[in-house]
């Protein structure tokens, strides 16, 4: 009976050990980065590995929990450690994506949303479409941003006021007589849009 115990406890342990290295691994494969390259891990993440594993008894895995990072890395900072390795990247230059657009076409894009304040995203982005440059809508957002370009909406014009109502009735009411003489005499130099609730006219 002793032994059938033994041998439960035995398969609990490699069960769980098995389910931490699957989490392990799955850690790792989040992550990566769209290119396929394994982030470095922050300055800060390597400074406190560093110390815990100096520092302190604990384990790599115990470690990698804390700072929630995988335990490969934890397992290559402690190699470098015990080597006398510099803790620094070993990248050079930029990682990652190059950007997609030139400073030439960031420069257009940020000409056309000047020329045309009303124009969206999703417009530019088909306009350059039409002229053979391929830009999702998202990347045009981006480079606007980065030109210190934002999306407002534009402001809504107040209704008239019972002020501007009381001005307007008593113009109104000082030309209720006015004969066709007296009106042609006056020369309308531009037509206004006028909205009263959802009627609209023009005068």
């Amino acid at each position: 009976m002793a032994a059938d115990d033994a041998a439960v406890r035995n398969d609990y342990r490699r069960t769980v050990e098995d389910i931490r290295l699957m989490m392990d691994f799955l850690i790792c494969l989040c992550n990566r980065a769209d290119t396929g390259k394994v982030r470095d891990p922050s300055p800060l993440k390597v400074g406190q590995s560093s110390v815990l594993l100096q520092e302190t008894t604990l384990k790599q895995k115990e470690i990698a929990k804390t700072l929630n990072v995988s335990t490969h890395t934890i397992s290559n900072i402690k190699k470098k450690l015990e080597n006398d390795h510099s803790l620094a990247s070993n990248r050079v230059g930029k990682c990652g994506r190059h950007k997609k657009t030139t400073p030439r076409m960031d420069r257009k894009i940020i000409k056309m949303a000047i020329k045309n304040r009303r124009a969206s995203c999703r417009m530019i982005s088909n306009q350059l479409a039409a002229e053979g440059i391929t830009i999702a809508r998202r990347t045009v957002n981006k480079r606007l941003l980065e030109g210190g370009l934002k999306a407002y909406r534009p402001r809504k014009k107040p209704r008239l006021t019972d002020k501007m109502k009381q001005a307007r009735k008593a113009w109104a009411e000082a030309r209720v007589d006015w004969t066709s003489e007296q009106w042609e005499k006056v020369v309308f130099s531009d037509e206004s849009t006028m909205q009263c609730l959802t009627t609209v006219c023009r005068v």
